[in-house]
């Protein structure tokens, strides 16, 4: 047994390395200039921390900062560092899957780890290069979805104080990165509320409440001490709550990954078949259901959210795979198998070209060509003696690349906030009136929407340098 558990660990650790180095490539060592996106600013606050910088004071964003603690810890183990904890926690989501379909489907280890491709397919897919928050969460999201199958399944009297601590840690730590991805939590403390009240458990139902709430406030007083020891605690709450919650409700509609929706229904279409009995696994379902709709239609929803879908898409593939192995099957549920096997695997599939493509894009020469672009006015900016250098509108890799740190913490995405925040935008033109940069650095292709940005580099700053992707503007002496 234990022979096969070592060779399990070994497989699967193989398949998640393998798996990153090819869908992560804002992290991988085989994209060595491909940063991504919001993985390329993660990475430049982590960087940023290791130099003495905090979040929200000096980088400015609506994420939580559990996300940048993962990045900060990635960057001192090195280069390559996140990728590194992107691997673990790959291995640990992998292992807590093969083990809930052994332990409460009745699966074996082979037929588990087959069971792993859709898995792997949609995370292909919905990933987009990796390193960002659902990737982080889908760890501790799929932990508590096996303590909580181990509660349902088992048949156990009491639901252990333990398991609604870990509940509460989790559900803590999911919200100080992004709360919206703490959705299936909700529903399992929903289920297991339930649970206890219909056996009227109300001594267990009190100290389970008290175990998750003493959980939540265990990962919140770490961010919460540091960051009032440096008297950032109101804009630590202001970026990753107020500010997250006026960007993550600009509107309701659902974004291209909508078609994902129905993996997510995928376990309910399951339960009609084997006429599920458990009332708390209905909940769960259907709770979970309910507020992820909610949660991915409040606007800027992207590819990339869908991967949450993931844990109850495999509650749903391991029930079934359950039903099938004790051949509880009718005629009829053949048909509805083969509706579920399209739902699954025919949408990521469609979707694979895209992300093959995008693969392509960030290993092709003009990524390099790039780089080397950004390196080039960083030698300039250098030479002259200068540091203070403002990207408007540019890739935040380019920071990484060059090796320096953004004038203001407010270094990407500014039209869009200044959108959101009338806040912001008094920041920026305050900035640019009375502490302006030396540089300003901008890309060729896009032109500054705001009027206020705009009259300030036109009456201030006169271009330069400027190569094939970015213009480099340097102000005026007054």
């Amino acid at each position: 047994m234990k022979d096969k558990r070592i060779f399990l660990f070994g497989i699967v650790s193989i398949i998640a390395i393998l798996f990153l180095m090819l869908f992560s490539y804002s992290t991988s060592p085989c994209f060595p200039w491909a940063f991504g996106w919001d993985s390329a600013f993660f990475q430049l606050v982590g960087r940023g921390m290791a130099e003495g910088k905090l979040p929200y004071r000096d980088f400015f964003d609506m994420k939580g900062p559990w996300l940048f603690l993962i990045q900060y810890l990635g960057t001192l183990v090195g280069r390559y560092g996140v990728f590194l904890l992107q691997c673990i926690a790959l291995v640990v989501e992998l292992l807590l899957c093969i083990k809930c379909n052994i332990k409460f489907f009745g699966g074996g280890y082979r037929n588990s780890i087959i069971l792993l491709i859709p898995f792997l397919v949609v995370m292909s897919v919905t990933m987009e290069g990796g390193n960002l928050t659902e990737e982080w969460c889908l760890p501790l999201l799929i932990l508590c979805l096996y303590l909580a199958l181990d509660f349902f399944c088992e048949k156990k009297e009491k639901h252990r104080y333990i398991y609604a601590c870990i509940y509460g840690i989790s559900f803590g730590f999911i919200a100080f990165i992004r709360i919206t991805n703490a959705t299936l939590i909700c529903a399992i403390v929903l289920s297991v509320t339930v649970e206890l009240i219909q056996r009227k458990e109300w001594r267990n139902l009190i100290g389970n409440a008290i175990s998750f709430l003493g959980g939540i406030l265990i990962s919140a007083l770490i961010p919460i001490i540091f960051f009032a020891r440096y008297h950032e605690l109101r804009e630590m709450f202001y970026s990753t709550f107020i500010f997250g919650f006026i960007y993550g409700t600009e509107g309701f509609k659902y974004g291209t990954g909508a078609p994902f929706m129905l993996l997510f229904i995928l376990p309910v279409v399951g339960l009609i078949v084997i006429k599920e009995k458990r009332i708390s696994i209905w909940i769960l379902v259907i709770s979970n259901i309910a507020g992820m709709l909610l949660t991915l239609g409040m606007g800027n929803s992207t590819l990339h959210d869908y991967m949450l879908v993931i844990p109850q898409m495999m509650l749903g593939i391991w029930i079934l795979n359950g039903e099938f192995k004790k051949k509880r099957w009718q005629k009829e549920s053949w048909i509805i198998l083969g509706m579920i096997g399209v739902m699954t695997m025919v949408y990521p599939c469609y979707k694979l070209p895209y992300v093959i493509r995008s693969l392509k894009e960030h290993s092709s020469a003009e990524v390099k060509a790039e780089a080397e672009n950004i390196i080039e006015l960083a030698d300039i900016v250098r030479k002259e003696g200068g540091d203070s250098v403002w990207g408007y509108e540019v890739p935040l890799r380019g920071y990484i690349i060059s090796g320096m740190m953004p004038y203001s913490r407010y270094c990407g995405w500014q039209e869009h906030y200044m959108e959101l925040s009338e806040e912001i935008a008094l920041d920026i033109s305050d900035m640019l009136e009375t502490y302006p940069p030396e540089w300003i650095v901008q890309r060729v292709d896009k032109k500054v929407k705001n009027k206020n940005v705009k009259k300030n580099i036109d009456q201030h700053y006169r271009t330069y340098a400027e190569n094939e992707d970015y213009v480099l503007y340097r102000r005026r002496e007054r």
